[in-house]
């Protein structure tokens, strides 16, 4: 908006100075300078690897600038990241949302996470699933939603928290054209709302239909910036296009065109499509459409259209954004073009003698209306009102806030948990297995070297074994949450980013809890009595989960720095399986080969084997519990303050 003559025009809402940013070798961003307006829509176009999804994490604080300066209504990126999360909603390349949960679940997680209470998290989520046409499916998984439903729950998701600023990393991506179109509506109406929107696509027609001012971006630089209509003019002039009816004649079509455009065309093999510039408007297609009769090559269309912005990046780069293009003299290469249209991508050009480009999807009468004043308060489009706004957005600070998180993760978890069924078999049935079976195969054998009850013998063994190989499920978890983008989500929102890792071990503990329960009924069964009475029974269950807690977090520490649920998997398997059956979980430690025993009886899974043994049994020696103790505290303090820290530090 422009303010009186003379008035100090307002600051803009995002603002990039000379930012870099660099993967080792590889140059992602070089020297950014970027300005969006209050209530501006600004399409990125690029290739991939041009820079834009890098752009978008640094402005939604996943990843620090190298050097250079980035804010986003007015908070350092750096600085004030909490702050900047605040003001942001983002969606990344893939619909970040738990397909365990409902549409409705995900929603008030995400409200939660906001720090909004329980009556204001209902209002919200059912002002977006009416929105977004979802109040159907509310209450069923997301797994089982289509394509465009996900997408839309995912974009509904960043509006719960009401942002100043939307972050679309290739919203349609993926989708069928009736999502796609419906997508492109309800950003419509958002942009119509005052809402700012930078976004990126591979869609040509997507950033035209859509943005108000374009970016060109390639090879980590801005090309050029400004509305569409302005950049095509800068192509020169209208491009002939051909589209043959033998793929197999592109070759020769094109040596019979070569003096007509210039010494560059865009080629479409899918398509058998050949475009070019027309210096000559309708002299040119006359001439082309003589030589390629002559030529004896058959036209299944051929028509001039306008510039596009495919036009527009192949004259700034010498190549396409999204399509092959060969020069006319090297075209047995691989030439310049990065050779694979993006998937599913369209072009909707004028032909002559042809169809017209699609009519661009409006929303309905009325529906803009419907829904001002939805997304941001009625005066946020004045100074006044942004500071207002920014101001109602301050973070949450304190451990309250983050404890509010951290129950937020945990409940969520523990929903995944009761509606997956490979879940349920780890906590439940795998303990029962690792019970009756090695008191089926193991217990004649002890009982003869010990002479006493055997299941006496196994089931605390057993139980700190389950603790230990079922913590490999935390890691696993994490890894599946970082490649699905749940993790960038929740590290996107302004929430205490230790509550995710919090959250998921308390869950995990609940679950520890529930298993042992199952697995000491088993026992109870099978004629365990623990002889130290309640007091010990108590203390040795205490010993088992604290050392059962600390295991998830050395597993959550996996997770996070693998990022990846096979390395994750395989990262704790070895390590844990050894250390369980290095130990005197089913046999004596004295039945084991001399030259191990020394290790078995001191490393933490046997240590706390024989701790939780002693005190169900009245027979605790003090050194057994304090190095059970130790064990796990020391493992519990580095492995947390590793995956913190790995967790929170910027990708």
């Amino acid at each position: 908006m422009h303010g009186a003559p003379g008035s100090t025009p307002p600051p803009p809402i995002i603002e990039l100075h000379g930012v870099t940013k660099r993967f080792g070798a590889t140059t992602a961003l070089d020297g950014v300078d970027l300005r969006m307006a209050r209530g501006e829509v600004v399409g990125l176009l690029g290739p991939n690897g041009a820079g834009k999804t890098t752009l978008l994490r640094i402005l939604s604080t996943l990843t620090p600038p190298d050097t250079g300066s980035a804010t986003v209504a007015g908070f350092d990126v750096v600085r004030d990241a909490v702050a900047v999360r605040a003001a942001i909603g983002l969606a990344g390349q893939s619909a970040a949302l738990d397909p365990l949960l409902t549409g409705r679940e995900n929603l008030d997680l995400i409200g939660r996470l906001y720090g909004l209470g329980p009556e204001l998290r209902r209002t919200r989520t059912a002002e977006v699933l009416e929105r977004f046409d979802l109040r159907g499916a509310a209450d069923r998984p997301v797994g089982g939603y289509s394509g465009g439903m996900r997408r839309r729950l995912d974009l509904g998701a960043t509006l719960v928290g009401r942002p100043e600023v939307l972050l679309l990393d290739e919203p349609t991506a993926g989708l069928d054209p009736r999502s796609r179109n419906e997508l492109w509506v309800t950003v419509d109406e958002l942009a119509a709302d005052g809402t700012t929107i930078l976004l990126t696509s591979q869609y040509l027609e997507e950033i035209e239909r859509l943005a108000t001012t374009v970016a060109v971006l390639d090879e980590g630089r801005i090309l050029a910036e400004g509305p569409a209509r302005t950049l095509a003019q800068r192509v020169g002039g209208d491009v002939l296009e051909i589209r043959l009816t033998d793929a197999a004649e592109i070759d020769h079509a094109l040596d019979v065109v070569a003096t007509l455009g210039g010494s560059r065309a865009h080629v479409e093999p899918d398509e058998r499509r050949i475009s070019l510039p027309s210096p000559g408007g309708t002299a040119t297609l006359l001439d082309a459409g003589r030589r390629m009769e002559e030529a004896g090559i058959a036209i299944a269309d051929i028509g001039i259209r306008h510039p596009s912005l495919d036009d527009v990046f192949f004259t700034l780069t010498g190549r396409s954004a999204t399509l092959d293009d060969r020069p006319l003299d090297d075209r047995h290469g691989d030439g310049d073009g990065d050779g694979s249209p993006a998937e599913g991508a369209e072009r909707q050009d004028v032909l002559v003698g042809g169809q017209g480009p699609t009519a661009p999807v409006t929303p309905a009468d009325g529906a803009v209306d419907a829904v001002v004043g939805w997304v941001t308060s009625p005066d946020a489009s004045s100074a006044d009102g942004a500071t207002a706004a920014r101001r109602s957005r301050a973070p949450r600070r304190g451990l309250r806030a983050a404890a509010g998180d951290a129950g937020a993760i945990t409940g969520r978890y523990l929903t995944r948990m009761r509606r997956n069924p490979e879940s349920v078999f780890y906590a439940a049935v795998q303990p029962l297995l690792f019970v009756f079976a090695l008191w089926a195969v193991f217990g004649g054998l002890v009982e003869d070297a010990e002479g006493g009850s055997y299941i006496q013998f196994l089931l605390p063994g057993v139980v700190v074994m389950n603790m230990a190989l079922a913590a490999g499920v935390t890691g696993i978890g994490l890894a599946e949450d970082v490649q699905a983008g749940i993790i960038d989500r929740f590290r996107s929102l302004p929430m205490a980013r230790s509550a995710v890792l919090v959250g998921r071990t308390a869950a995990d503990l609940a679950r520890n809890v529930m298993s042992l329960v199952i697995m000491v009924a088993a026992g109870a069964l099978l004629g365990y009595r623990p002889d130290g009475g309640v007091g010990g029974a108590v203390a040795a269950v205490g010993v088992v989960l604290l050392f059962g807690y600390a295991f998830s977090w050395v597993f959550a520490a996996i997770g996070v720095a693998t990022r990846d649920v096979a390395a994750a998997q395989f990262a704790g398997f070895v390590p844990v399986v050894s250390l369980v059956f290095l130990s005197g979980a089913w046999i004596p430690v004295e039945s084991m080969v001399g030259g191990v025993q020394a290790f078995a009886r001191n490393q933490p899974v046997n240590v706390t084997i024989e701790a939780a043994r002693a005190l169900s049994e009245g027979t605790a020696d003090a050194r057994d519990v304090w190095l059970s103790l130790a064990w796990s505290a020391a493992i519990l303090t580095a492995a947390s303050t590793y995956a913190v820290r790995r967790f929170a530090a910027p990708s």
